[in-house]
């Protein structure tokens, strides 16, 4: 098998170094399709319908996105744009595990372009405006497809909804008064769902970087995917008509088409450092994560391993062939001190969570050969 969108050369980092500036994104507008191509555009909506298997039973799942008629489907624009409201909403919490605030502030307009790196001219920003309203208006349907993570359950009501219920524009009236902010309501089902922190952490560098927009859609569902990878795999393995339904792409009969339909996109991936290398098998993908997708992993893991572990303010540790240690000592002095002892009787230190508390092997020797008791 020939690998498909490997680059030649070495990889395109730039803007590697701001693989911190991240977006808290709510994952249902991750897994499902909602935004649309040029190509797609004028489509009337998009759907997907699968066969799915939950407390053992098989049952048939639905999502459909109805498009404004006037405005035609959310597509680049509307995406960086969501994008950058789920930023703004998780940075005006009150404090970090307080609730998103019903009206959230997304600054200005020649903010935002600068942000979504577009020139700050009239047009774009008009553009801006009919973002907005396509996002107060692009209908969401979910009969079992949509997870709502305060209830635990999906909802099956069929109920319309939109992603923002509403915006304010600043200068123009609103409710009998003038706008003095540009402000937008995200949907309560959608706020729920930041509020329970059903959400996945996204490169924004790397996601205004994307100019292939097939690219753009494939990189928020492959980070997903690649969370929820094991430690003994080196690729996952997804079939290409349930990708492409889920990325709301047309699902093409020959894979010859297929294969021509993702190229660019897979080149700009592995080009800028997401992804290694992409294989294709039959009608089913290999994708291979690169330098950018393992960091975005390990990163979020060692998070979620910090985050379950209580601050230890005082405690005398013994450790077995050291003397016992009196003083106060934080969670990683406390690891490397225990790593050490590892070292001195002989035992391998464990890399995952050298990792975790940010401690190099050298740390740990020069610990260990500090503290080693000789008889």
């Amino acid at each position: 098998m020939k690998p498909v969108g490997q680059s030649n050369g070495k990889p395109d980092l730039e803007g590697f170094d701001g693989l911190f500036a991240q977006v808290k994104a709510e994952l249902n507008f991750l897994r499902l399709p909602y935004f649309s191509t040029c190509k797609s555009a004028h489509k009337a909506y998009l759907e997907l319908i699968e066969t799915v298997e939950r407390d053992g039973l098989k049952r048939q799942i639905q999502w459909q996105v109805n498009s404004n008629p006037k405005l035609g489907l959310p597509g680049s624009i509307e995406r960086n744009l969501m994008f950058w409201i789920f930023r703004r909403a998780d940075e005006t919490r009150p404090s970090v595990n307080a609730p998103v605030p019903d009206w959230i502030d997304i600054g200005s307009l020649y903010g935002i372009c600068s942000e979504l790196r577009l020139e700050s001219n009239g047009q774009n920003r008009k553009r801006l405006k009919l973002a907005l309203e396509k996002l107060s208006t692009t209908q969401c349907i979910s009969k079992g497809a949509y997870y709502d993570k305060g209830s635990r359950a999906y909802i099956e009501s069929g109920d319309v909804f939109t992603f923002l219920t509403s915006w304010r524009l600043r200068g123009e009236p609103h409710n009998g008064t003038i706008a003095e902010s540009n402000m937008v309501a995200i949907h309560p089902w959608v706020r729920s769902n930041l509020d329970a922190f059903y959400v996945k952490s996204l490169d924004w560098e790397l996601l205004r970087s994307l100019d292939i927009e097939i690219a753009a859609l494939l990189y928020p569902h492959l980070s997903c995917v690649f969370h929820a990878m094991r430690k003994d795999q080196e690729y996952i393995e997804l079939g290409y008509s349930w990708l492409a339904q889920r990325l709301g792409i047309k699902v093409w009969d020959e894979l010859k088409e297929a294969k021509k339909q993702l190229k660019a996109a897979h080149t700009e991936l592995c080009e800028k450092g997401y992804l290694a290398k992409v294989e294709w098998l039959n009608d089913k993908l290999r994708y291979f994560p690169g330098i950018r997708a393992s960091f975005e992993i390990v990163s979020q893991r060692k998070r979620k391993r910090a985050a379950t572990i209580k601050p230890v303010k005082t405690r005398q540790l013994v450790i077995p062939s050291l003397e016992p240690l009196a003083q106060e000592i934080d969670v990683r002095q406390g690891e490397l001190a225990r790593q050490a002892a590892r070292v001195n009787l002989g035992k391998e230190v464990s890399l995952d969570r050298l990792a975790m508390f940010d401690i190099t092997e050298e740390e740990v020797l020069s610990f260990a050969a500090s503290q080693k008791v000789t008889t």
